[in-house]
């Protein structure tokens, strides 16, 4: 019998697991360029990590702006 540690466990993973798998997934498309900096990049969407989080963040105020 399981105790309610490995319960909430489970039901933690179980909630991340639908999280991810129902997020929203940006539609972008290849533009030669960083979607976020412009700077010229050969291949992907943006030209680090920094500015595909830096992308997001701009993303998600824009969301929040509209619902509040």
């Amino acid at each position: 019998m399981a105790d309610i540690a490995d319960e909430a466990f489970e039901r933690e993973e179980l909630t991340r697991q639908l999280a991810i798998r129902n997020r929203a997934v940006p539609q972008m498309t290849y533009t030669g360029e960083c979607h976020n900096c412009e700077i010229p990049i050969d291949s992907g969407y943006f030209c680090s990590t920094e500015c595909r989080d830096d992308h997001a963040k701009f993303i998600r105020a824009e969301q929040q702006r509209k619902i509040g």
